[in-house]
């Protein structure tokens, strides 16, 4: 009479289990997160190297009087450097990127206003 009724070992293995899967949900979920966050760092580390060579490169061409195009990639990168350091949940680094982009953003409206008005638009 002091035996366990038939249906606690069933619950008690029931539990364990779905203790067992949680765990390897939580360590599958971590090893994604890891490796989503390396795969996003060097996204924004080829970005950042792109900014470097077209700001270069725009240094050459504004020394030869040639248009370079510098603000627009300069806009979408910053934009993208944004978002790659928003899925790493690097919050600050997201937040100052932004910055940047909204300036960058302010510039180019600046610009487009100025030819407009040079164009008599």
């Amino acid at each position: 009479s002091d035996s366990l009724p038939a249906s606690e070992p069933a619950a008690a293995a029931a539990v364990t289990a779905a203790s067992a899967r949680e765990a390897a949900l939580r360590a599958v979920g971590q090893l994604l997160y890891e490796k989503c966050g390396e795969a996003y760092r060097r996204r924004a580390d080829r970005t950042r190297a792109r900014l470097k060579a077209r700001r270069a490169a725009a240094a050459t061409a504004a020394a030869e009087c040639v248009p370079s195009g510098l603000l627009e990639h300069s806009l979408r990168a910053r934009f993208k450097l944004a978002c790659y350091a928003e899925l790493c949940q690097e919050w600050k680094a997201a937040s100052a990127e932004y910055a940047t982009a909204y300036t960058h953003l302010r510039q180019a409206a600046v610009a487009v206003a100025a030819a407009a008005t040079e164009e008599g638009v």
